[in-house]
């Protein structure tokens, strides 16, 4: 199954676009977590369908911060997670504002189910592969 249809099956089952990213991620590593994935739901819509950040974005951080952040008060974050979430922010931001003009998620997908369903495929694809190769490149994972 390639990136595309394996999103599609993800938003027919309700999964929005930071639980994707999450659950993608997670396969990628041979790993399943159905209570974080749970948790993502809550960034869905630009954060609980307020139409803010957009969920790949976010959800992608969250993505470089289970490998990268601190499980512990006492452990400290690797030193690459600011600049990696920050790399994904950047990238992010100028990949939305150059294809369609605008960066938050109610700007993108004026929250219409039809507009959803014709740009979101690809920005997830295309935000999770950007993931994948911010982890793959600091020899976090191996894809």
């Amino acid at each position: 199954m390639d990136l595309y249809e394996r999103i599609a099956e993800l938003g027919s089952m309700g999964y929005h676009c930071s639980q994707m990213m999450m659950i993608m991620t997670l396969e990628t590593i041979g790993e399943e977590n159905p209570q974080l994935v749970k948790a993502l739901g809550g960034l869905g819509g630009g954060i609980g369908y307020c139409g803010d950040t957009c969920g790949c974005l976010t959800g992608g951080a969250c993505a470089i911060g289970y490998f990268l952040g601190n499980l512990a008060p006492e452990e400290k974050e690797d030193v690459q997670m600011k600049p990696a979430v920050q790399e994904l922010y950047q990238w992010f931001r100028e990949k939305t504002e150059e294809e369609f003009g605008v960066f938050y998620c109610k700007d993108i997908t004026h929250l219409d189910w039809g507009v959803i369903m014709e740009r979101c495929p690809a920005l997830i694809a295309e935000t999770y592969m950007k993931v994948m190769e911010i982890l793959t490149e600091r020899g976090i994972i191996e894809v």
